[in-house]
């Protein structure tokens, strides 16, 4: 019984894993194309698309540090899975 729950543990992480990495891969943000409280307006480096190149890279940096995350989390519960199935002596 112990076995299945690690399993559909393992399963469950990596797909969330997957899923944060995806995200991650697709996510873009605008620049800001409101001004400061000093009036000016921030400056951005963008892309061929108009995409704040900087602030995309942040944003898709969230999402792989918490899918590297999950990812690890995948392993220990595999590596859980795999001694829990070992022959008992």
């Amino acid at each position: 019984m112990r076995e299945e729950y690690l399993l559909a543990l393992t399963a469950g992480l990596a797909f969330f894993s997957s899923v944060l990495w995806l995200i991650a891969a697709c996510v873009t943000r605008a620049p800001s194309t409101k001004p400061g409280d000093d009036g000016w307006f921030e400056a951005s480096i963008s892309d061929s698309k108009g995409k704040d190149v900087v602030k995309t890279l942040e944003l898709q940096s969230t999402f792989n540090k918490w899918a590297a995350f999950f990812s690890g989390l995948t392993a220990l519960s595999q590596i859980a899975s795999t001694i829990n199935s070992w022959p008992k002596q």
